[in-house]
């Protein structure tokens, strides 16, 4: 093996290679558990007409006073965490489903509620 693909992360003593590894995992980890969250956080949550809660991805959940460019940044943070989910699969023990078959409004489901 070549010096630098044995290269040493200094902090950790890790190779590089498992270092990278392990800092990736745990940053999955870490979006993991907080995806659904950056959704019901700062998507604009709506009452559906058949009662249940969406989420509108391209409209940002206000509270308290935002400016544009906060409105913005809501808006993206909840539309990544939609494609994170989207790119996950089946990873989590709910589903991101969309209400009506729009792109911008979705809902949460349980597995075992979805049939």
């Amino acid at each position: 093996m070549s010096a630098r693909s044995q290269a040493i992360h200094a902090p950790t003593g890790m190779p590089m290679k498992e270092h990278s590894a392990s800092v990736l995992n745990a940053a999955m980890c870490i979006a993991d558990d907080a995806v659904r969250s950056d959704i019901e956080c700062y998507a604009r949550r709506i009452q559906h007409p058949e009662g249940f809660d969406c989420y509108d991805l391209n409209h940002a959940e206000v509270s308290g006073i935002m400016d544009e460019a906060e409105k913005a940044h809501a808006v993206a943070t909840a539309q990544r965490a939609a494609r994170y989910i989207e790119l996950r699969g089946d990873a989590f023990p709910w589903r991101l489903v969309k209400v009506d078959g729009s792109k911008r409004l979705v809902r949460f489901v349980d597995k075992e509620q979805q049939s």
